[in-house]
């Protein structure tokens, strides 16, 4: 049996009322309210959407974002535009949360665009904050500033004390980030004193972390650190979502000035296993960038560059997802744009049925071939082929904004089938029908351009344009550029016509954005592999410097360990560890200097490498100390002939710098396992062979 109006009318309030003070509470009584709702009414659709919030405020924005979906599905069968402005603002609080910022602002844009036309201003405060929070996080803090100046410009007097809450901690936010620190006080104490009038207990946490941050900036750190670490340590945090994160990175950048890395590593992981962020979101990636800081401040590059790495898969899997659902929403209303220009030409169907049949079949056949492709060029056939048909168009042309020159580029032009290449279009160029077109928003029409004095055009000289027409292409507000084409037939375009065109161009507004979004993926995926390219390079190059003397680039003592260990886990093998200590070799550097020196033990290090066979092993472990694992020899005196030919090769003369000297070398031996059974015994043994030599006048070979 269902619940009476009165009492699902007082579930909503009570959760509504709740929802910031207690979301989990909140949330109970929207889900009884949910169940006792008649399925996909008006209410039940209210219900769903306040769980959602709930949600968001408990940091499950999966959940929310599957709730809020739902919701919105269910608004269309009622239109009720006050569940619309909940739902969409909702909605754009968890794209924001989850990382998906184009999806998040066409949210809030669309919330902020239903309240204007309702001329209700405490309905327009909610999403404007939350769109200047996003851009404040995006980065483009001066829009963010304007948006915020404009809520504090609306009729606040009936608003509800969390809006307020919520502006005040943006416009901190603003100030803070600009180091305006006594205004940042002001509206912090503020801001905290109200949220706590109101029992705001997600925005009492982000407040102290706010705080926490202003002292560290002022240079307070303890202060910082103890305030932080109380907020990080009090038990129900737990239930407070992604503001948690945000206290635990703030808690690492104070760790951090204050010269402590292990702590801020330790903060960090203690946030990991706490808070478990989803993989693709924001907040993990603020995590993992501390992390990657900590480990260079500590020296492991290993685990640097780990983390690094998994930034960079989240980042090309979040910059996916949020490519694919800007591409479902553009799809989305084309779909809107396409049932309402269809429905139009349906209207005129009785008056002129046999041209709205052909101009449907038009508008269908241009939307189903520009949403297939990503291609400028390909677009450009496509709508030369479906215009050359129904309109006799020889030429089409499509210009887009540069993206940091004021020009328009020619992504474009088609002359009777044939691509063709001009320069781009200054925008001071105010001749330019294009141009004109972008700055008016509006079409321009040239019934007959021969009647013109002075028309610059592109094309075959072959077949001189009559009627022009040029579109501005205008996408939720913004202009992305212009679509013009051209007929040999003079006023080819009349009202109809221009009209049907303007309907189009919608379409190819929308495969532009597609196509410059596409272009921007492609670019990122670029970049990123390019990094991941520099990443793996450095990876190497660490990993070679840390088995490799840096000077002769043979391996050096770590390098020696590792293959004397494997040696000898080989039990059916024996080798001899050879020790070599260079003779004369200090009066070098003494009297030619430590250049040339360096030069005699490349030199030499060439030549001990060059002389040994393909599985005898070289290292140097000192500066003139190297050390040789060779196999062992059929005979001792085979031994004693290889060693020998070696301190032959090594006396031999060397000409560095314009000068010749010599160096001689006494070498001692020692058999695995006879002299020994681990490199410090064999070593030992080599050392003392090697020492006997030294001792006899410097200049030989012990093979022990």
């Amino acid at each position: 049996m269902k619940t009476d109006r009165a009492s699902l009318e007082t579930l909503l309030a009570t959760s509504w009322d709740l929802m910031i003070s207690n979301p989990k509470l909140a949330r109970d009584y929207a889900q009884q309210a949910l169940d006792a709702a008649e399925l996909n009414s008006e209410r039940y659709c209210e219900a769903m959407g306040y769980m959602g919030l709930c949600d968001i405020y408990l940091g499950d924005y999966e959940s929310a974002e599957g709730l809020l979906n739902r919701a919105l599905s269910i608004i269309s069968l009622y239109s009720h535009i006050k569940n619309s402005r909940l739902i969409n603002n909702a909605l754009g609080m968890c794209y924001h949360a989850l990382g998906r910022y184009g999806a998040a602002l066409d949210h809030f844009e669309y919330t902020a665009e239903l309240a204007r036309k309702t001329g209700d201003p405490h309905a327009l405060m909610p999403p404007l904050i939350n769109m200047a929070s996003l851009l404040f996080e995006m980065e483009h803090f001066d829009t963010a500033e304007q948006i915020i100046t404009e809520v504090i410009g609306l009729d606040l007097s009936h608003a509800l004390p969390d809006n307020v809450v919520e502006m005040n901690i943006v416009q901190t936010q603003i100030l803070l980030s600009s180091f305006r620190f006594k205004e940042s006080e002001i509206a912090l104490d503020q801001t905290e004193a109200l949220a706590r009038d109101t029992g705001f207990k997600v925005a009492i946490l982000r407040c102290q972390t706010l705080r926490g941050r202003m002292l560290r900036l002022k240079g307070h750190l303890p202060e910082a650190i103890a305030l932080l670490v109380q907020l990080a340590q009090q038990p129900d945090l737990d239930t407070e979502g992604t503001d948690a994160i945000a206290t635990y990175v703030e808690l690492a950048k104070a760790l951090y000035s204050m010269q402590q890395p292990a702590d801020a590593l330790k903060s960090l992981h203690e946030c990991l296993e706490r808070f478990q962020p989803p993989q693709y979101s924001p907040y993990r990636v603020r995590l993992l960038e501390q992390l990657a800081h900590g480990y260079r401040e500590l020296g492991d590059y290993q685990r640097e560059a780990e983390s690094l790495r998994e930034i960079q898969r989240i980042e090309r899997s979040t910059t996916a997802k949020q490519t694919q659902h800007i591409l479902e929403l553009r799809e989305f209303k084309r779909k809107q744009d396409q049932e309402r220009l269809n429905q139009q030409l349906v209207d005129r169907e009785n008056a002129l049925l046999k041209q709205s049949h052909e101009r449907i079949s038009l508008l269908n056949d241009i939307a189903h071939q520009i949403t297939m492709t990503l291609d400028f060029q390909e677009l450009g056939q496509r709508l030369w082929g479906i215009l050359a048909k129904h309109l006799d168009v020889h030429f089409v042309s499509l210009t887009t904004m540069h993206p940091d020159q004021a020009l328009l580029q020619f992504r474009f032009i088609i002359d009777m089938g044939e691509p063709m290449s001009a320069a781009d279009i200054p925008l001071t160029r105010t001749n330019s029908n294009a141009v004109r077109a972008i700055a008016t928003r509006k079409p321009i029409i040239i019934d007959d351009a021969t009647q013109l004095r002075d028309l610059n055009t592109v094309g075959t000289a072959g077949l001189q344009p009559r009627s022009m027409l040029f579109v501005p292409l205008v996408l939720e507000d913004e202009v992305l550029g212009a679509f013009s084409m051209q007929s040999p037939i003079a006023s080819r375009f009349g009202t109809e016509e221009v009209q049907l065109m303007v309907a189009i161009c919608k379409f190819i507004s929308i495969a532009v954005s597609n196509i410059i979004a596409h272009e921007q993926v492609q670019q990122l995926n670029r970049s990123l592999y390019s990094e991941k390219q520099a990443i793996e390079s450095a990876q190497e190059r660490i990993a070679y410097m840390a088995y490799h003397d840096s000077l002769t680039g043979l391996p050096n003592r770590q390098a020696l360990e590792d293959l004397v260990e494997r040696r000898i886990q080989d039990k059916n093998r024996s080798f001899h560890l050879v020790y070599i200590d260079l003779d004369r070799f200090k009066p070098v550097n003494d009297h030619y200097g430590h250049r040339v020196g360096d030069n005699v033990l490349i030199e030499i290090a060439q030549r001990i490498k060059q002389s040994l066979r393909s599985r005898d092993y070289a290292a140097r472990i000192g500066g003139d100390e190297f050390v040789l694992i060779v196999d062992a020899f059929a005979s001792a005196q085979d031994l004693q002939g290889f060693l020998s030919r070696l301190l032959g090769v090594i006396e031999m003369s060397i000409s560095t710098a314009n000068e010749t000297v010599q160096v001689s070398a006494s070498i001692g031996s020692a058999q695995y396992p006879h002299k020994g059974r681990d490199l410090d015994a064999l070593m030992h043994s080599a050392d003392v062979a090697m020492y006997e030599i030294k001792r006899l006048g410097k200049g030989g070979v012990n093979t022990g």
